[in-house]
């Protein structure tokens, strides 16, 4: 693969980090970790609830910010998988995909079966019904150009006018990749 224009680096030599958090404030904590990285031609990721501390400040927990990464309270002081889908999350990711997927039906928590059902839509998506696939795609599609007025997350088209609302600043050989990349999503979605 190429070189990424911003560290000079191979992009199989990156990772992405990225925290959840309780709200945008200044006193917010973090509620889940996630890592993502390229391994051979395949995107492989890891993520984690993080459990309050019980010196943290609950009251400093925001409603949007729940409606962006889907994370409820409750999910964090209750929401730890129990014995039997701990187990289940072990086997999942010892297993190949065929087996995954049987792996994935058999959770008892659905918040652990949508995400199994989504990593195998990036990993295998050939396995999955079609009906299954196509609900998967049309969430994404949502996701990537936008929802209601007013949605908590960025859409393409939101980027793009961003990206559109800077053309008088100096051209960049970032921007125009960016730009790039954008349309090619977008097209590619519609």
């Amino acid at each position: 693969m190429g070189q990424n224009l911003m560290t000079g680096k191979s992009i199989e030599t990156l990772m992405a980090l990225d925290f959840e958090a309780s709200s945008l404030s200044a006193e917010s904590w973090p509620i889940d970790v996630g890592i993502s990285w390229i391994e051979g031609n395949q995107v492989q990721t890891w993520s984690s609830l993080i459990r309050p501390a019980s010196v943290w400040e609950r009251a400093d927990w925001s409603k949007q910010s729940e409606a962006v990464h889907g994370i409820s309270m409750s999910d964090l002081i209750d929401g730890f998988a129990n014995a039997h889908d701990a187990e289940l999350m072990a086997e999942f990711h010892r297993a190949a995909p065929p087996g995954q997927l049987a792996v994935a039906r058999a959770f008892a928590d659905p918040r652990f079966r949508r995400l199994a059902m989504r990593i195998l839509f990036v990993q295998a998506p050939q396995i999955l019904a079609p009906r299954l696939s196509a609900r998967i795609r049309a969430a994404i599609l949502r996701r990537l150009m936008g929802g209601p007025e007013g949605q908590p997350w960025r859409s393409l088209d939101d980027a793009m006018k961003e990206l559109a609302s800077r053309a008088n600043e100096a051209p960049s050989e970032a921007k125009l990749r960016i730009s790039e990349w954008l349309v090619e999503r977008a097209s590619s979605t519609a």
